[in-house]
């Protein structure tokens, strides 16, 4: 766009419309980071801290939710392997059942974690609430709790 207030008014006009069935999410990006989006540098640099990275709604659906935490206050330094040395007294976990959230390229401190079933994600829930890693406290939240269905886009019916 040629101005930021063309950038302005598209956000403000066009985030979360739909086109078709699918809606539209816009991320405001600085002219450096859109020249070089799709960049070798960039992807290597995106994924240096531990794989893939996520928004948590995308990976929340209904088949996991119940059986499924957020943990907010991660260092942004987290990978998926602390995350499951976290959880490894809650069921054996492969990288594909940790989630880590990031925005614009960098991490928000905040992870989605799929259990085994409901009661291990409670118990987890339970044990893990306000433990460390890195001297950092994790907060816990389920699918009952405001701050995951929110971040999760739990309360949002889709508009078919």
């Amino acid at each position: 766009m040629k101005t930021a207030e063309d950038v302005e008014k598209a956000v403000a006009d066009l985030n979360k419309k739909y086109i078709g069935e699918r809606y539209v999410d816009l991320s405001v990006i600085a002219y450096s980071e859109y020249r070089g989006f799709n960049s070798e540098k960039y992807t290597q640099s995106k994924n240096k801290f531990g794989g893939s990275t996520c928004k948590l709604f995308q990976e929340v659906n209904e088949d996991n939710e119940e059986r499924s935490l957020v943990l907010r206050g991660l260092p942004y330094s987290a990978t998926k392997e602390s995350v499951m040395d976290f959880v490894k007294d809650f069921g054996a976990h492969k990288e594909s059942d940790i989630f880590i959230e990031e925005f614009n390229g960098k991490k928000t401190g905040s992870c989605l974690v799929v259990f085994e079933n409901q009661q291990v994600a409670q118990d987890a829930k339970a044990s893990l609430h306000k433990k460390e890693i890195e001297s950092r406290y994790i907060e816990c939240f389920d699918n009952q709790d405001e701050f995951m269905r929110k971040i999760c886009r739990l309360n949002d019916a889709p508009a078919y």
